[in-house]
């Protein structure tokens, strides 16, 4: 099974228009959390930074997405705030465009129970993990390997026949030095990208970098 993190491209969109150039551009840690997490379950993780690479929606699916006659199973987990969930929208487009068969999960500090209900109309996302999501991403990635339904894992929703289901909110992280470090050699160097702020646990949920 190939697992890819991707933070989308923060300088398309017009999101920032003529201030394109100061748009955020910081390390996506959020995805280095779950890789690393992720690989201490046995699943190998990619992480695609497309802000940092300069690549378009289209590039990346030529690039990264295999073809439909692929046998081989193809996770893309998307990172999604506020400022770029237009591009997200796209980025999913592009990718079932592609290979319909690729399963996409949204999660982010801009996914929750109302934003969720807005994505499965406007997109062809198949799981969506609200909170934190190391825990319940990497239970995923096992109960599709496994091919089970992942009916049990806290903070999931999920689409099953022609319905959406919500499983129980999942928990905040209580000892953070329980996580692995992010996985910061999937990423490019950090001199490509500007001076951050990383915290956890912020008041509306979410994992924030």
């Amino acid at each position: 099974m190939t697992v890819l993190l991707v933070a989308p491209n923060s300088r398309t969109g017009n999101v920032y228009k003529k201030f394109e150039r100061v748009a955020p551009q910081w390390p996506p840690l959020g995805l280095g959390y779950l890789a690393s997490y992720a690989q201490q379950a046995g699943y190998g993780c990619q992480i695609v930074d497309l802000t940092a690479e300069n690549l378009s929606n289209q590039t990346f699916a030529d690039t990264y997405i295999p073809s439909p006659v692929s046998s081989e199973k193809t996770v893309v987990g998307i990172y999604c705030i506020i400022t770029n969930y237009s591009e997200v929208i796209r980025l999913v487009h592009t990718i079932k465009n592609k290979n319909s068969t690729i399963i996409v999960v949204l999660g982010g500090p801009f996914i929750d129970k109302t934003t969720v209900s807005f994505f499965t109309k406007k997109t062809e996302v198949d799981y969506f993990v609200i909170g934190e999501g190391e825990v319940a991403f990497s239970q995923l990635l096992g109960a599709l390997d496994q091919g089970q339904l992942p009916n049990n894992i806290p903070g999931l929703t999920y689409r099953h026949g022609f319905e959406w289901v919500s499983n129980p909110a999942g928990s905040f992280v209580d000892n953070l030095d329980s996580l692995p470090k992010p996985a910061r050699h999937l990423m490019p160097a950090l001199t490509t990208y500007r001076p951050y702020i990383h915290t956890r646990n912020f008041p509306i949920g979410g994992l924030i970098t």
